[in-house]
């Protein structure tokens, strides 16, 4: 410690080109402040101050230790911030980023006990219309999304999600139950009008068919009452559909042709991290995807 603060006497010394204003500044004599360059010299082998009667001048090896001495006392700074700010009582507004079905499965469930161990967070919630939301720079904290994030931001995937095709028995009755994906050409499509191709279907064997949907909506709750109501079939999120499955209002249709689940990420802006309003809320949401074992590290 002894030396970090012979350091910061070095860098008062040369910022005030004066033994007399630095010893002053640090509330010390001229005499200790001389102490010090001198036992710093001694312990590095080298002049890094030449003195004259009338000025302080570095020298090339002084000027060159004092840009690695503030690069030093910099990053102690800064970690002393972020010591800091991680014993701070978060507080303030968050702004989050969610989409639809991730906020009303995994989010909004948890609330009471959020708020219950951090009253003073107040939190606004957003739920994510299009992907062009993503670049929107008064969120603090994106969560549950499906889209890649953006490139500023740091992006962890936490999760991983799939989407079914789905309809209603009376439906499925009526027009018959598609054996493969060609078959979707003669059902009526509902889809979803947010998504940019929204009139195309991805199969797990790579192979895509367009559609000319029958109804376009823009939101997804209007888009699963449609399919109850047998008018068509639809592609939605597995959190949105386990309900209406488990219930048997909907059924999942070309299961075998499925794609892949995809990534769900969390995301936040690196600088924000330090936040313990948005450290905490983080840290909360990632145990409790945790411990239904949702979270996938």
């Amino acid at each position: 410690m002894r030396k970090l603060s012979h350091l910061e006497t070095f860098i008062k010394v040369v910022e005030a080109n004066s033994l007399a204003l630095a010893a002053k500044r640090l509330e010390l004599s001229p005499a200790a402040i001389s102490k010090q360059i001198n036992a710093l010299e001694g312990e590095l082998k080298i002049n890094l101050i030449s003195r004259t009667t009338r000025r302080l001048e570095l020298t090339e090896l002084g000027r060159l230790y004092y840009e690695r001495c503030k690069d030093v006392m910099k990053k102690i700074d800064d970690l002393d911030e972020v010591m800091n700010a991680f014993q701070q009582e978060p507080l303030g507004q968050l702004d989050v980023l969610a989409s639809r079905h991730f906020a009303d499965r995994c989010i909004i469930p948890h609330l009471q006990e959020f708020f219950a161990k951090y009253p003073k967070i107040t939190l606004n919630l957003t739920v994510l219309a299009k992907a062009s939301d993503l670049s929107r720079e008064d969120i603090d904290l994106f969560f549950g999304i499906s889209h890649p994030l953006p490139p500023e931001a740091v992006q962890q995937e936490i999760s991983k999600g799939s989407f079914a095709l789905c309809a209603s028995p009376s439906y499925l009755a009526e027009y018959g139950v598609p054996k493969t994906p060609q078959d979707l050409s003669q059902h009526r499509f509902i889809t979803y009008s947010v998504r940019e191709s929204f009139h195309q279907l991805s199969f797990n064997n790579s192979s895509e068919i367009y559609l000319n949907p029958l109804l376009r909506v823009n939101d997804t709750k209007m888009m699963i009452s449609c399919a109850l109501q047998d008018l068509g079939f639809i592609k939605i999120h597995h959190l949105e559909s386990e309900k209406y499955l488990s219930e048997g209002t909907l059924v999942e249709i070309l299961a075998e042709f499925k794609e892949p689940p995809k990534p769900i990420y969390m995301g936040y802006f690196r600088d924000r991290y330090l936040q313990p309003k948005v450290r905490h809320f983080i840290e909360f949401y990632l145990g409790k995807l945790e411990e239904v074992g949702a979270y996938a590290p």
